[in-house]
């Protein structure tokens, strides 16, 4: 997403799964999934 921004996007909104999954959750998830969202430094 970040070589469109500014290229035809000017805002991009990021969640990410681990943002809303509780710890004391009783599933298994993937690695993948359960990875902290990237923090995004630039505008948009």
């Amino acid at each position: 997403m970040r070589p469109l921004l500014g290229e035809g996007l000017s805002h991009i909104i990021v969640a990410a799964y681990s943002d809303y999954i509780s710890s004391e959750a009783r599933i298994t998830v993937p690695p993948f999934a359960a990875a902290s969202r990237e923090n995004l430094a630039e505008p948009g």
